[in-house]
């Protein structure tokens, strides 16, 4: 019954938007806040129970289409559309243009302050900022063979630190932002 209420939803959206005169210099971003519920997480590796579906819809662009399975979180949606309108100036993001394949892919996770580090197909479990479990999600999904200990991904949990120390000093400093540079010449 949601996903009738939902594509019915949408339906009369777009009926009624299709017909203002900013619809066609509109980029529609379409995703939920948060995963559904009833995604068991009894399983600590368990990334599913976070996936959301994320779509971009222009009306005058042929070029958006079909189904791009990178990695992709709701922060990264900002520099992909700065990136897609050719935003000229800087501005601070977290999250990473889709369209680079330069800047690494990667999904960050909190749920009671445990996190989960999703890069390069390793999945990073830690508590706050210290490791606790590393999986080869890609061939582990289970989580069966925590890997920290053997084998440790230095460039994964630097990845991770660096994430959070760059997030949590912006926020405590409010420097979420770039600042204008021109105003102070």
């Amino acid at each position: 019954q949601a996903v009738a209420y939902t594509d019915m939803a949408l339906r009369k959206f777009f009926a009624t938007v299709s017909q203002q005169a900013w619809y066609n210099n509109t980029i529609f971003i379409i995703t939920p806040d948060h995963a559904s519920p009833i995604i068991s997480v009894n399983n600590p590796t368990a990334m599913g129970m976070y996936e959301i579906p994320i779509l971009f819809f222009a009306p005058t662009d042929t070029t958006l289409h079909g189904r791009n399975h990178s990695l992709f979180q709701q922060i990264d949606i900002l520099p992909t559309i700065l990136h897609y309108l050719g935003y000229p100036k800087k501005f601070f993001a977290l999250g990473n243009d889709l369209y680079n394949s330069e800047q690494p892919r990667f999904v960050i996770n909190e749920l009671s302050g445990s996190y989960k580090w999703l890069m390069n197909g390793t999945l990073l479990l830690s508590n706050d900022m210290t490791p606790v479990k590393l999986y080869n999600y890609s061939a582990d999904s289970a989580g069966a063979h925590n890997l920290l200990h053997n084998k440790p991904n230095d460039e994964i949990i630097n990845y991770f630190k660096a994430f959070m120390q760059t997030y949590r000093d912006a926020l405590i400093h409010n420097r979420l932002y770039v600042a204008d540079t021109t105003a102070m010449q």
